[in-house]
């Protein structure tokens, strides 16, 4: 199965969900915290595009405390509430958000000065129109960002104190 199918995106076998729902591989988010799982301890995570539970079942699995929303209803967490109009009272984010938002996801987690992680394509920043959202965004002396891709071959990145997860590819 192609990453694109897995990921998120449209490909020639399988249409683009309605909702920007694609699952995430447990690797992604295995990958994620085999790191920098000490940036999400010691306070709640909120995962807030949760669908059918893939990020927060890991979280769980590594003794970290969970509060799982969405807007739609996938059959885990608390439905109903839309992320970029609600208030965080979590020490932290971590997501895989639909693509077609995930710019309004950043900026908006970045705005609670909190460690947040958001599972986007490696090529995400490579758009000339996500420059001032970077530069907005990069993780700070404040607070640490993860920006993670979910391709099978990954390097970690170290920019000013933040952690971003390219893709070298499949």
């Amino acid at each position: 199965m192609k990453s694109s199918t897995i990921i998120g995106g449209a490909s020639s076998q399988y249409g683009r969900n309605a909702a920007d729902f694609y699952s995430t591989p447990r690797e992604c988010t295995i990958a994620l915290l085999d790191t920098y799982q000490r940036l999400f301890e010691g306070s709640r995570v909120w995962e807030p595009a949760c669908g059918s539970g893939a990020i927060s079942e890991v979280l769980k699995e590594r003794r970290l405390a969970v509060v799982s929303t969405d807007l739609n209803d996938q059959g885990y967490g608390d439905t109903g509430l839309n992320f970029l109009n609600a208030d965080c009272n979590c020490g932290s984010i971590i997501t895989n958000p639909p693509f077609n938002l995930a710019a309004n996801f950043i900026e908006h987690a970045a705005s609670f000065n909190v460690p947040f992680a958001m599972l986007v394509k490696s090529t995400y920043w490579q758009a000339a129109k996500r420059f001032d959202l970077f530069q907005r965004t990069k993780a700070n002396g404040n607070h640490s960002n993860v920006l993670a891709s979910g391709n099978v071959t990954r390097t970690w990145q170290e920019r000013d104190n933040g952690f971003y997860l390219d893709s070298l590819g499949s």
